[in-house]
C-alpha cells in the first residue's frame, strides 16, 4: 500500500528562492525548499547518480536524513526521493547530439514537468503515478521512490536477438487498465503546458527525419538497410511495405488514424515497460516519464507503443485480442474495429520510427537495445504485413 499523499507540487516553476543544483552539488537548502521545508530540516543528502539509457538527463536516487527537532508533516520527509535533472549547460549536450537535439530534449523535460504539476492536483492522476514532489520545468523533478513499496520498473528489451521481452499476461492487464485510466481522465490542463497532437507528431517525425535531412528517399534507403540487415531473406511484401512506408510517411501515417478510435484526454506518449513501475503483488501499475505526453490525442498510439514494446510477436498474437478487448471497455470505446484498424497503422509507424533508428546505428556500435527492438518490430511488420498494407492502401 502507497503511504497517503498530499496534493503538493511546487512546479512547474521554480520554488521562491530555490535555484536548481548541479549533478554533482546537491544542495540541503534547495532539497528543503523544494519539500517545502525551512532551510535546516535537512541535514545530509546523499546522490546515487546512475546511467538513464540513452538519454542525457541525470537520474539520482537521493537518500535524505532530517533533522528530527525541526517540526514538518512526515509525508514532506522522504527518505529516499528518485531525482531527474536537466543538465544547465548545454554546450556538451550540442556537441554529442546535435543541435537540433537539444531543443527536443528541453521541450520533453518542460513537459513531464508541467504533467507531474497538473497530476498532483487530481486524484485520478495522482493514483496512477508516483508522488511528485517538486516540479521544476526548467531543471528539476523529484518523485517519491517507490521501491521500498514493492514497485519495481518492467524490462523493457531483451538482449536476445531472437526473443523480444515477454512481460507477464498480468501485468499487461495492469498497464492497460492504468492506461484507461490516464486516457479518461478529468481536470483542465493549462493550455500550453503539453504537447498538441500535431506537436507530437512533429517532434517524432524529426528524431527520424534529421538525420536524413527529411529525405523521403533518404528513410527508404534506412528501412531497406533495416530489413538487409535483419532480415536478409525479407520477403517481398516486407520490401515493398518499407518503400510505401516511406513514401507515405510517419506522419500521415498517424494522422490517418480514425478520431472514431477514441481520443485520450491526456496520452503518455511514450508507455514502453521501462516506463511503468509494477507491483506484482497487488497487481498495480503506475506510469512514469511523461516526457511526450500530449492532450487530445488518439489513445491507440498508446496502446501500440505498448504493444510493440513489451511483446514478442507470437505472444501478441494470442494476448491482443484480450488486452484491446479490456481497454475498450475501461476507456469506453465504442467503435472497436475501427480501433483494431488503427492500431496496426499505429503500429506500423512505431515500426518505421524504431527501424529508422535502429538502421541509422548500424555503423555507430548500436547498443543492443538497437538490435532488440529491431528484431521485434521486423517481426511486427511480418506477422502484421497483411493488415498493415490494406491499412496502407488509401493513404
Amino acid at each position: 500500500m502507497i503511504p497517503a499523499r498530499t496534493t503538493r507540487c511546487t512546479g512547474p516553476n521554480h520554488v521562491q528562492g530555490c535555484c536548481a543544483p548541479t549533478a554533482t552539488a546537491i544542495d540541503t537548502k534547495w532539497l528543503a525548499a523544494a519539500l517545502g521545508l525551512p532551510p535546516v530540516a535537512i541535514t545530509t543528502v546523499a546522490a546515487n547518480a546512475f546511467s538513464g539509457g540513452f538519454s542525457p538527463i541525470v537520474k539520482s536516487l537521493l537518500c535524505v536524513e532530517y533533522d528530527a527537532t525541526v517540526p514538518a508533516e512526515e509525508s514532506s520527509r522522504p527518505a529516499a526521493l528518485f531525482m531527474k535533472l536537466l543538465p544547465a549547460d548545454t554546450t556538451n549536450l550540442v556537441h554529442r547530439l546535435g543541435d537540433a537535439i537539444v531543443p527536443m530534449l528541453q521541450q520533453a523535460h518542460r513537459v513531464e514537468a508541467a504533467f507531474y504539476a497538473h497530476a498532483m492536483q487530481f486524484e485520478q492522476l495522482r493514483s496512477i503515478v508516483p508522488r511528485a514532489y517538486h516540479a521544476d520545468c526548467h531543471q528539476a523533478i523529484l518523485l517519491a521512490d517507490l521501491s521500498s513499496f514493492g514497485f519495481k520498473p518492467l524490462s523493457p528489451w531483451s538482449v536476445d536477438l531472437t526473443e523480444g521481452p515477454d512481460v507477464d499476461r498480468t501485468a499487461l492487464l495492469a498497464i492497460v487498465d492504468t492506461l484507461a485510466t490516464l486516457h479518461t481522465s478529468t481536470g483542465v490542463i493549462p493550455a500550453g503546458s503539453l504537447l498538441t497532437w500535431d506537436a507530437l507528431i512533429q517532434s517524432r517525425t524529426d528524431r527520424v527525419m534529421i538525420p536524413v535531412k527529411h529525405d523521403a528517399k533518404a528513410l527508404e534507403t534506412l528501412l531497406h538497410l533495416f530489413c538487409a540487415h535483419f532480415r536478409p531473406d525479407a520477403p517481398v511484401l516486407l520490401r515493398n511495405l518499407c518503400s510505401r512506408a516511406a513514401a507515405v510517411g510517419y506522419a500521415a501515417i498517424v494522422r490517418a488514424i480514425s478520431t472514431t478510435s477514441g481520443i485520450a484526454h491526456i496520452l503518455h506518449g511514450d508507455p514502453n515497460p521501462g516506463n511503468v513501475l509494477y507491483n506484482a503483488v497487488d497487481s498495480r501499475a503506475l506510469l512514469v516519464d511523461f516526457q511526450d505526453t500530449a492532450a487530445d490525442a488518439p489513445a491507440v498510439v498508446d496502446i501500440a507503443r505498448l504493444l510493440i514494446s513489451a511483446m514478442h510477436s507470437r505472444s501478441r498474437a494470442s494476448l491482443e485480442a484480450e488486452l484491446v478487448s479490456t481497454y475498450v471497455a475501461k476507456a469506453n470505446i465504442v467503435h472497436r474495429d475501427q480501433f483494431t484498424r488503427d492500431l496496426h497503422l499505429a503500429l506500423l509507424a512505431d515500426a518505421i520510427l524504431i527501424m529508422a533508428s535502429v538502421a541509422f546505428t548500424l555503423e555507430t556500435k548500436a547498443p543492443a537495445l538497437f538490435y532488440a527492438l529491431g528484431e521485434r518490430s521486423i517481426a511486427c511488420l511480418r506477422d502484421h504485413a497483411a493488415e498493415m498494407v490494406e491499412a496502407l492502401q488509401g493513404l
